[in-house]
């Protein structure tokens, strides 16, 4: 363009015309030259927003990076946690895969368990179906028995004969085998001495009844007739009414009878009786349709349940680890005891539940005395057995061990009850003991005028002898005490008022 120019403006001398064209050209130049300025800063402001439109895609770019880095880490810590989760259910499933094989194998045997006992059970019914249908087939033969034989020489008579053809049944099948059955001859034997018992019967019923001396056994009967006729006092005096001694055992106990008779008891009869140690009853047998033997059981004097082989809570039961129930004192809850799995399935104890529960001395289980179910009355039977046992705890003066005999040299003088209620106390003692029943209280007024204390059962003695033991005891300046029923009563006044029997020696 320049060029041009200089070119035009060389050719202005020459010719006019040329003037004209450069004019006009230099006109058209510096139009285009002004559009193409203008066009130039369009450009130029357009450029410049474009550039500022890519500093903001750019800064938004880095922003959208930055959020994806972000995020691509969330779904990293999203994927391990994940991960971690899904390792720790497969865990999980793992062990209760496990878990669930053991349940099985346990319950199948569970199932063969329960299988078994129902095969034991029919079989024990089809024991009782048969026992049931020989009990009325033996009904039936005694109710004939007892339509044919109207007195015994009748029944004898006819055992003899059953008796006679059994043995001639026996002798045939003997001699058959040539005589060297030992079964059938031992069988003989045996019948040969029923029949001669028999024959025995009868002739000594004859005997009797022809008023002929009774010959008895002395291995069974008394040696003498009048060791018969005690014998029979005694029976009309009891009329049929034995006294006996209760023995404590963690679940209930037994008694043993005078006669030597021993039975037991369970532990919900011990407590609706309060029998303690050592107590003495009185029983009252009746027999039932079925046959069995129970004792109606009246408390004659207590006994004491401190000296007894076992330990006495109160306090809760708690079900502990791996499904272990176990008694827990409430005064120590570190002192717990396995319960017995007898009571677990008679009881069927529940987890806090309130009770009081005995442990013998050698014993690891608990058992259950009482179970306080009923929860509107479990709290007061439950705070009233807590009192009743701290309250014996706390009022007793008696030492926990037995006392060395602090009584040696004195002599205690008791009326009331049998002698053998209150032997063990005072020979704990050490005293020596002097004692009446209360109905020939004048057979020991020389012994009672040396004693030393005077003690009376009240429930055991009659007036005139309570009176006249007392008339004795303040003529003599001889302290007396009143015996509350109970050996535990008996044991505590000793220790009590020990100082004051002993001066009497003085």
């Amino acid at each position: 363009m320049e060029i041009e120019l200089s070119v035009s403006f060389q050719e202005e001398g020459h010719s006019f015309k040329s003037k004209d064209r450069s004019s006009m050209r230099i006109a058209a130049l510096e139009k285009k030259l002004a559009k193409e300025i203008e066009l130039r800063q369009k450009l130029s402001q357009e450029l410049e927003q474009s550039k500022k439109q890519l500093f903001a895609k750019e800064k938004e770019k880095k922003q959208v990076e930055n959020e994806l880095t972000e995020q691509a880490k969330q779904v990293e810590n999203s994927e391990r946690k994940v991960n971690e989760g899904i390792r720790q259910l497969e865990m999980k499933e793992q062990i209760w895969s496990t878990v669930q094989q053991k349940w099985n194998v346990e319950r199948e045997k569970l199932n063969k368990q329960i299988r078994a006992q129902e095969q034991e059970i029919r079989k024990l019914a089809q024991q009782v179906g048969q026992l049931s249908n020989k009990t009325r087939q033996l009904r039936t033969i005694a109710a004939e028995f007892k339509h044919i034989c109207r007195n015994s020489n009748e029944l004898i008579g006819v055992l003899c004969k059953a008796l006679d053809e059994d043995i001639r049944q026996i002798s045939c099948n003997w001699i058959e085998e040539g005589r060297t059955g030992i079964n059938g001859r031992k069988r003989m034997q045996v019948i040969l001495h029923l029949l001669d018992a028999l024959d025995a019967y009868r002739q000594q019923e004859e005997r009797t009844s022809d008023g002929l001396s009774l010959s008895v056994d002395a291995s069974m009967e008394p040696s003498s007739l009048s060791e018969l006729t005690e014998a029979a006092k005694e029976i009309n005096q009891t009329n049929g009414v034995y006294t006996g001694t209760f023995y404590r055992r963690d679940h209930g106990g037994y008694i043993q009878l005078e006669n030597g008779e021993v039975f037991n008891i369970t532990e919900s009869l011990v407590n609706n009786h309060q029998l303690e140690h050592k107590a003495e009853v009185q029983c009252r047998p009746y027999l039932q349709d079925n046959g069995a033997t129970f004792y109606d059981i009246e408390l004659l004097f207590q006994g004491d349940d401190a000296y007894a082989p076992i330990r006495q809570y109160v306090g809760y039961v708690q079900l502990g680890e791996h499904y272990t129930w176990y008694c827990v004192d409430l005064n120590d809850s570190t002192c717990r005891f396995p319960l017995h799995r007898k009571d677990i399935e008679i009881q069927q104890p529940e987890d806090g539940m309130p009770c009081t529960f005995n442990v013998s001395e050698e014993g690891e289980f608990a058992r259950l005395s009482k179970v306080y179910r009923q929860f509107t009355k479990t709290e007061e039977e439950f705070e009233l057995a807590r009192t009743e046992m701290s309250k014996a705890r706390s009022n007793s003066s008696v030492p926990a061990a037995k006392p060395s005999a602090f009584l040696t040299g004195c002599t205690v003088a008791i009326i009331g009850g049998q002698r053998k209620w209150f032997e063990e106390v005072v020979a704990e003692s050490g005293a020596v003991l002097v004692h009446d029943n209360g109905e020939h209280t004048e057979r020991i007024a020389a012994d009672l005028r040396r004693s030393q204390a005077l003690f009376l059962l009240l429930t055991a003695t009659s007036h005139r002898a309570t009176w006249g033991g007392i008339e004795i005891a303040k003529a003599c300046g001889m302290p007396h005490f009143t015996i509350q029923g109970s050996k535990s009563n008996l044991r505590k006044q000793l220790w009590d008022n020990r100082e004051t029997i002993r001066a009497g020696l003085q």
